[in-house]
């Protein structure tokens, strides 16, 4: 149930900006020759990326297009920038035009690659994959190379084959489940994916870009697969990387007492990992803290009769969730270097900046729309909420924590 931003493999697109040797190269190839006065705005554009001014770069690159729809170096630069900023449809578009004239170059290939996993197109996943592994050794990065084989690995050896599209009631894609369980498990979590997308599209006021949904039948599956994507062992019954759930279906979370429990913590746990998708589709991958990550998830997953702040933390400590001599330790280190045991207070802390907003959990959404036009968080925090996040800290902590603390307990 956690959101991993491990490095490898799981950073899918590495910001790739090109060199003085690139720029010679790119000025030369088939593009970007005869464009027409367009070098100079190519420059300009290339400046900006290297100043990480990307949302500055990206009308130049779309208007050179404009002038000259065949110069390769913007369709390069804006298939990696789409790819950097989630949108991997018009990722895809802008890298096959740049390989359908410029065959060779592996790195492009290793992005076109990881966009078509994360969109659920394993087969030209695995043929961009292919041709980084064929490409010649000195031409390859190492790590581009490594990432591949072991992308190759995951696609022949453990990815559920039946595929599941996924609708919303007007007609829209919503996501696609790679099935490796039975079909009744499968047709069972396109009726909850499906419901689970209404409801934080509801919240989000917008429409989410589809997900991906690998579907396991066991812990072991859940391992392996997770061991040769990411490169680690499981968190968990479930987690998201970017635009991609992989979820254990048969997990001891669901061992509940009656199917109705069952079926709402699949629900659930589907819920908290849409929100990760949420998050990141609105601010980009990376941009946000994990304390509020996790918070936010596990606090829109909870049914709206449990979201009061207090009853959040009363729920957390009545279930020895958090050893009471953690919970100052947390609220004194980097919340940001939290452990998966503070999820739920970090829950209790989104709720109670709820109640002290005055649009409610808006602020989310806002903070949220803020982080992508910011370079900061903590900037996009204090101007949605008024205040920075250490001092939303000491307010929940003497209004909320402290007096639960000081209560007698178990």
């Amino acid at each position: 149930m956690c959101s991993p931003r491990p490095s490898g493999l799981c950073l899918l697109v590495r910001w790739l900006l090109p060199t003085i040797l690139g720029l010679t190269w790119l000025a030369s190839s088939p593009g970007s020759a005869g464009t027409g006065g367009s070098s100079e705005p190519l420059a300009h554009a290339y400046q900006l990326l290297r100043d990480y001014r990307a949302a500055e770069a990206e009308p130049l690159l779309q208007q050179i297009l404009v002038e000259d729809p065949t110069c390769l170096a913007a369709h390069r630069e804006l298939g990696l920038l789409y790819a950097h900023w989630y949108r991997y449809e018009e990722a895809e578009q802008h890298l096959t035009a740049f390989i359908e004239a410029a065959p060779d170059d592996p790195a492009v290939h290793y992005a076109r690659g990881t966009v078509r996993f994360s969109l659920l197109d394993w087969d030209g996943a695995l043929a961009d994959f292919e041709a980084v592994a064929a490409a010649p050794r000195g031409e390859v990065q190492d790590s581009d190379l490594a990432n591949s084989q072991r992308m190759i690995e995951t696609i022949h050896g453990r990815s559920p084959g039946e595929a599941i599209e996924v609708r919303a009631a007007d007609g829209r894609r919503v996501g696609v489940i790679r099935n490796g369980c039975s079909s009744r498990r499968g047709e069972q979590y396109a009726e909850l994916l499906a419901r689970c997308v209404e409801d934080v599209e509801r919240f989000a006021g917008r429409p989410l870009p589809p997900v991906g949904l690998v579907l396991l039948s066991d812990s072991h599956e859940m391992d392996a697969w997770n061991e040769a994507y990411c490169g680690q062992a499981s968190p968990g019954c479930a987690f998201h990387n970017y635009r991609i759930i992989v979820l254990n279906a048969h997990a001891a979370n669901y061992d509940l007492p009656t199917e109705e429990a069952s079926d709402a913590a699949r629900e659930a746990i589907l819920e908290h990992e849409l929100v990760h998708h949420l998050i990141d589709t609105i601010a980009g991958p990376h941009s946000m803290p994990k304390w509020f990550h996790e918070g936010v998830a596990d606090y829109l997953a909870l049914p709206h009769g449990l979201r009061d702040p207090r009853t959040i933390m009363q729920s957390a400590l009545a279930h020895g969730q958090t050893p009471y001599e953690l919970v100052e330790l947390f609220l004194l280190s980097r919340p940001e270097d939290m452990d998966r045991m503070f999820y739920r207070e970090c829950a209790g802390l989104i709720a109670f900046i709820g109640t002290r907003s005055p649009d409610g959990d808006s602020w989310i959404l806002r903070t949220l729309d803020a982080r992508r036009k910011s370079d900061s968080f903590d900037a996009a925090f204090e101007s949605v909420c008024g205040m920075s996040k250490e001092a939303a800290f000491q307010q929940w902590e003497k209004v909320v924590l402290r007096p639960l603390l000081a209560a007698p307990h178990p």
